[in-house]
């Protein structure tokens, strides 16, 4: 089936992001590791700035476990979402739409990781600890200490934790994911989704709101260029078409 017009592109756009995937996290391993000051105070007093009482919102939402409960689904959904939307791309020959979601998934999630250098954050369960209500998440960046004060030596490549505060991946992603399923049935299944995944960051992930904000505001960028660019390579065709047309 190598040469199937469907398998091909979809397997190639599968190992592609399987090997990508795993040197992202390489990468965002050794930018923690860098051991770069923290800047939990400051996004804290932005949160407070916007009105926004992080420990009061994850009480609230300890308090009705049944919402709590599908918000932590949500927020899973992450990668399931990605196998499911390269699938449905390739096979529904949608091999533009799938390639536009690669590029753009490459790129935010570089950026997210340089970012994340540029600001480092070790997240609200941690930074609000021991007051947070949620232990899930401080066990889940168990590697967090051990990469910045050096007793972590390897890189668990099977094992490797999203270790990134600022900005919020889930968030970008999430976006992206949405805008990848543009113009399929699926497009409002995708949307209540990946806005519930966006509403449970915050707690699920251990974001700050403005970990939120900047994870939305990086995904319109990068989708505003992406539509840019493809406006200027319709009007730079746009002339060729008009000389090579009949007359």
């Amino acid at each position: 089936y190598r040469h199937d017009p469907l398998i091909r592109p979809t397997l190639k756009a599968a190992t592609f992001l399987i090997v990508f995937m795993v040197a992202a996290g390489t990468l965002s391993y050794l930018v923690v590791s860098t051991n770069a000051r923290l800047i939990d105070a400051t996004l804290a007093a932005w949160d407070h700035a916007l009105g926004f009482d992080w420990l009061q919102f994850a009480s609230w939402l300890q308090a009705h476990p049944g919402l709590g409960a599908a918000l932590h689904v949500a927020y899973a959904s992450g990668l399931p979402q990605i196998v499911f939307v390269v699938l449905f791309l390739g096979f529904g020959n949608r091999t533009a739409q799938l390639h536009t979601f690669l590029r753009l998934f490459v790129l935010a999630t570089l950026a997210t990781v340089l970012l994340s250098g540029l600001f480092p954050a070790a997240g609200t369960a941690k930074y609000f600890a021991p007051a947070a209500p949620v232990t899930d998440i401080v066990a889940s960046l168990s590697h967090f200490e051990p990469l910045r004060d050096g007793r972590m030596r390897d890189i668990p490549l099977g094992l490797t934790q999203g270790l990134i505060s600022f900005p919020s991946l889930h968030v970008t992603l999430a976006v992206l994911l949405v805008h990848a399923m543009r113009g399929t049935v699926l497009l409002p299944a995708f949307a209540v989704l990946d806005a519930a995944m966006i509403v449970s960051t915050p707690v699920c992930g251990g974001h700050y709101l403005v970990d939120v904000l900047a994870g939305a505001l990086l995904a319109g960028a990068l989708i505003a260029l992406q539509l840019r660019r493809a406006g200027d390579a319709r009007a730079a065709q746009a002339p060729a078409r008009l000389q090579t047309s009949p007359r």
